[in-house]
């Protein structure tokens, strides 16, 4: 998750993301962070790298990592 700094254009930081190859799509959100980023790395130090380009980024003000486990897919009746 990407929290932005005061003043920056959500579509400058879009761009930035467009040229970083670990990530997949990103989320616009309400509450306390502005973006959940979705990505796939290959190793450890693969997402240390992301997560210091993303950190580099000028309008990037916080970030915060969790790593997903598993996901429970639940069939509900329509």
């Amino acid at each position: 998750e990407v929290k932005m700094a005061p003043g920056t254009a959500a579509l400058d930081f879009e761009d930035a993301l467009r040229h970083l190859p670990q990530v997949l799509g990103a989320t616009l959100m309400t509450g306390s962070f502005d973006y959940a980023v979705r990505v796939a790395c290959t190793d450890r130090e693969d997402l240390l790298q992301l997560g210091e380009a993303l950190r580099r980024h000028p309008g990037v003000r916080e970030t915060y990592t969790r790593l997903i486990l598993r996901e429970v897919e639940l069939a509900r009746g329509v």
